[in-house]
C-alpha cells in the first residue's frame, strides 16, 4: 500500500512538475510576439496630464520592413517642411528601428533630406488652428504628447513585441489570471518606457509603470501600460507631469502582408 501511494504522489509531483506556472505562460506569450513571421497593430497613445491624444498603426515583417501610419505626424514635424498627409495619416518606412524614410511633398525622404527647421516665429503659426487651443480632439499633438517646443524629432521605432520584451525584462511584480496578467514596472523600466515616446533631449526625472496584457492562443494580442512620472524639457527646470496611457492591439498574426515601393526600396535596401 506504501509502494503505490508513493506511486502516485510520485506521478503527481511529475505532473506539477511539468505544468508550467501562470508566470511562466505568461512570459512564453508575451516573447512569443518576436517569433511570429508578420503582425499588425494599433497603439493609442494619451497624456491624461495635458490632454494629448496620438494613435499609430503600424504593419511588420520580421527581418524585413515596418510600414508606419502615424496620425497627425504633420504637426510634429511642420518645422520640417512639408510631410505628405492624407486626412490626417503621414506614412513612413522603416528597415531596423532607425532607419526610415517618410512620404514628402518631394517624395520618400530620410530624415536627414528633410528641409532644415524653421525659425521659431515661422514655428509659432501652427498649420492647423486647433492645434493653438489644444486639447483631446482639438489640437495635433506630438507622438510623446510632449509639447512642440522640442525641436529635433525622434525618428526610431520600438514594436510592440520590443514593448513586450520591456515589461518581461523590467517587472517586479506578475500576477496572471485566465487569458490575461497584469504588473508593475521597475522605475527604470517605466523610465525606458518614458524616454521611447518623449523627444530627444528631454529628460526622464521620474517613472513609475504599470502593465495589463491579454492573451489569445498563447500569444499576447493586446496590452495597456500606464506610465506616471515627470520630465523636464531643455532649458526648463520646471518638471512636466506626464500620465501616459498606451493601448496595443495586435491582429493579422502571420498574415499581415506589406507592400513596399521601389523607390523606398532603393533608398533603405
Amino acid at each position: 500500500m506504501r509502494t503505490a501511494a508513493a506511486t502516485v504522489l510520485a506521478c503527481f509531483a511529475l505532473r506539477a512538475a511539468a505544468a508550467p506556472a501562470a508566470d511562466d505562460v505568461a512570459v512564453v506569450a508575451a516573447a512569443r510576439l518576436a517569433e511570429k513571421a508578420s503582425y499588425s497593430w494599433s497603439s493609442a497613445i494619451s497624456n491624461d496630464a495635458s490632454g494629448g491624444f496620438s494613435r499609430i498603426d503600424g504593419q511588420t515583417v520580421r527581418g524585413g520592413y515596418t510600414l508606419l501610419l502615424p496620425r497627425n505626424v504633420s504637426d510634429v514635424l511642420r518645422n520640417r517642411g512639408a510631410v505628405r498627409d492624407a486626412d490626417g495619416v503621414s506614412q513612413a518606412f522603416f528597415r531596423g528601428s532607425n532607419r526610415c524614410v517618410i512620404l514628402t511633398d518631394q517624395g520618400w525622404l530620410a530624415p536627414e533630406e528633410l528641409p532644415p527647421a524653421q525659425t521659431s516665429t515661422e514655428r509659432s503659426q501652427p498649420r492647423n488652428p486647433a492645434a493653438a487651443r489644444g486639447g483631446r480632439n482639438g489640437g495635433r499633438v506630438a507622438l510623446s504628447s510632449i509639447p512642440t517646443q522640442v525641436d529635433d524629432f525622434n525618428f526610431e521605432i520600438r514594436h510592440p513585441h520590443e514593448d513586450l520584451d520591456l515589461i518581461i525584462g523590467s517587472y517586479t511584480t506578475l500576477r496572471a489570471a485566465g487569458e490575461s496578467f497584469t504588473g508593475e514596472l521597475t522605475d527604470a523600466g517605466a523610465a525606458l518606457f518614458l524616454s521611447a515616446f518623449a523627444q530627444p533631449k528631454v529628460e526622464v526625472r521620474r517613472a513609475t509603470g504599470s502593465f495589463h496584457c491579454w492573451i489569445e492562443n498563447g500569444v499576447v494580442v493586446r496590452y495597456e501600460i500606464v506610465i506616471t512620472g515627470t520630465v523636464n524639457l531643455p532649458g526648463d527646470r520646471n518638471p512636466l507631469p506626464v500620465n501616459w496611457t498606451i493601448r496595443t492591439e495586435i491582429h493579422s498574426i502571420g498574415t499581415t502582408r506589406v507592400t513596399v515601393p521601389t523607390a523606398v526600396r532603393a533608398k533603405l535596401g
